[in-house]
């Protein structure tokens, strides 16, 4: 039986594949990722709408949102924030950055450079921020949605493995077809069709799926599954494998996020496990060079349960 939170999250999905036409599949995957509380890396090139899903999710989920546009010369303070005098108080006061929002999109994150892509690490992984010495918690929930130009366009600075491992997911939109692209022109006659979406979901509600997420039931031959998977493809990749611990965490949460968004089973099945593995696992693996190939070639021998 679909709660009535089941129901919100398949309405945020339906709000958002309205902008997006066509591209369904790779919305409910990221909406599903979202609710879970896993950071997703948009990675295309520019102009296929990267951006565009972004802002949608945003303005679909309840929360405060900010945007972050990503240059050369964006500073680590310009996103954490910092300290500045207070002169009719004669101290100093903490003022807070963009990162302290619930959605935080990170425009072209890769055109950012090395010191600054890391101040998004902390947050990404502990949900708060330290800046010199002090600690300071953000808002929950909090959920970076970050978008990648291909690393051959000038002016790129590749992302490195400890901040890849911190997104649950990397997509891409891929180019519309023929018929999107003149859905999608129709759409644009007057203005952008994501400037009239509103919210269909609270924030308190979106904290609420976060944990009924969790609770959707995994067999443990499913989890063990999940291991001999991540195992399998370490030893298929030998001294080269970047996949961490983290790596079999996500696998099991999107799985257990799809299964609950999609409200027709209360467990997860290994068939949900396969779906995700590609948007899980291959940016992991960037720096062995790793293919979808490969990937199902290492699998190849992983027994699925029944």
């Amino acid at each position: 039986m679909t709660s009535n939170l089941q129901r919100t999250a398949q309405s945020v999905v339906k709000n958002v594949a309205s902008v997006l036409p066509g591209k369904e599949q790779v919305i409910e995957l990221v909406i599903a990722t979202v609710i879970s509380g896993g950071h997703v890396l948009l990675d295309d090139k520019p102009g296929t709408g990267k951006t565009t899903l972004a802002k949608a999710i945003a303005q679909s989920l309840g929360g405060v949102t900010r945007r972050i546009q990503c240059t050369p010369d964006l500073t680590p303070g310009d996103v954490l924030g910092g300290r500045y005098y207070n002169f009719n108080r004669g101290d100093f006061n903490f003022h807070q950055g963009p990162i302290f929002s619930n959605i935080v999109l990170a425009d072209e994150l890769n055109r950012a450079t090395p010191r600054t892509q890391s101040a998004f690490l902390e947050a990404m992984s502990e949900n708060d921020v330290t800046v010199e010495s002090d600690t300071y918690a953000l808002p929950k929930p909090f959920v970076v949605i970050a978008t990648q130009n291909p690393m051959d366009q000038a002016g790129t600075f590749p992302l490195p493995d400890a901040q890849l491992d911190r997104f649950a997911i990397r997509i891409s939109l891929q180019l519309p077809t023929r018929d999107e692209e003149i859905r999608m022109l129709q759409s644009h006659i007057i203005d952008e069709p994501v400037a009239h979406l509103v919210s269909v979901c609270r924030s308190d509600e979106w904290l609420e799926m976060t944990l009924e997420v969790r609770r959707v039931s995994i067999h443990p031959d499913v989890q063990a599954f999940i291991v001999d998977v991540i195992r399998a493809i370490r030893l298929h990749l030998g001294a080269t494998a970047q996949l961490s611990p983290r790596a079999a965490l996500w696998l099991q949460r999107i799985a257990q996020s799809l299964t609950w968004l999609r409200a027709e089973k209360d467990y997860v099945t290994p068939d949900v496990i396969i779906e995700a593995i590609p948007y899980v696992l291959m940016h992991r693996c960037t720096g062995s060079g790793l293919s979808l190939e490969q990937l199902q070639s290492a699998m190849t021998n992983v027994k699925v349960p029944t």
